[in-house]
């Protein structure tokens, strides 16, 4: 009788396609790490959300996660299967390799995004996916989630007033790594730098990514110093992040 009841639930939802207002709640629990316990970036925060919710979000991941693969590069390798840090870090070690070997010229860039997960805008994730041609009803299901989205924090057994969460995409959810991924997608394209990296048989390399970890190359470091500058004004008007690199000379 609950599998029938759920089902009709889902069904509603996706026809209706609008999420109840109760499953879009998310619980921070927050854990202390160390040092100071009145120091806020002294706890880790785990985020708890509706159990219910999680079977229809694996079932919109289903429909969607074929799409978001058509769109991502071979230069993203986070959250994907068959791909890890280890497949980057060996390319990026070939890449060194032919550089030394050669004698020539390169520079890497590695670039710390602050709370880059948290700084994810809701309206621009919806543009991004209409131009990269999502259906619209998965658009529309996503919107539906992230409209109106609160929070609260449990804190010695009780909890706080909900509060509202203006960007960022959500904690726990299967969803947002993928949403991510698509969101950082389209910095890269909107930056427009696929040309002026280190050439690998017949192909410019210009980025290797794990989610937000991010390494840029180029065989000078005047193209260099022109992609940082490309992708740092690619993200500003889809992300409110502060950007730190540190640049590193291959033979210098």
């Amino acid at each position: 009788m609950g599998i029938k009841a759920l089902h009709h639930l889902y069904c509603q939802i996706w026809k209706q396609q609008e999420w109840p207002e109760d499953w879009k709640l998310q619980e921070f629990v927050m854990l202390y790490k160390n040092d100071n316990s009145k120091e806020c970036g002294n706890y880790r925060t785990i985020a708890l959300i509706s159990h219910a919710s999680e079977i229809l979000l694996i079932i919109i991941l289903n429909r969607m996660k074929c799409k978001v693969e058509e769109e991502l590069s071979d230069c993203q390798a986070g959250y994907r299967a068959n791909r890890g840090t280890t497949d980057m870090l060996f390319v990026l070690q070939i890449i060194i390799e032919k550089i030394r070997d050669g004698n020539e010229e390169g520079y890497i860039t590695f670039i710390d995004y602050s709370k880059a997960f948290d700084s994810v805008i809701h309206s621009k994730l919806l543009d991004i996916m209409t131009e990269m041609g999502f259906p619209q009803h998965l658009i529309s299901m996503i919107d539906s989630l992230y409209h109106n989205q609160k929070a609260t924090i449990r804190w010695n057994n009780a909890n706080c007033e909900p509060f509202n969460i203006e960007k960022g995409v959500r904690q726990g959810c299967l969803l947002s790594p993928h949403l991510f991924n698509l969101y950082t997608e389209q910095i890269m394209r909107q930056a427009d730098i696929d040309d002026m990296g280190i050439n690998i048989g017949g192909r410019d390399i210009t980025n290797l990514r794990y989610a937000d970890d991010t390494a840029l190359l180029s065989d000078n470091l005047t193209s260099m110093k022109r992609i940082l500058h490309r992708v740092n004004n690619a993200g500003q008007p889809r992300q409110r992040r502060q950007l730190t690199s540190q640049r590193t000379g291959i033979n210098e």
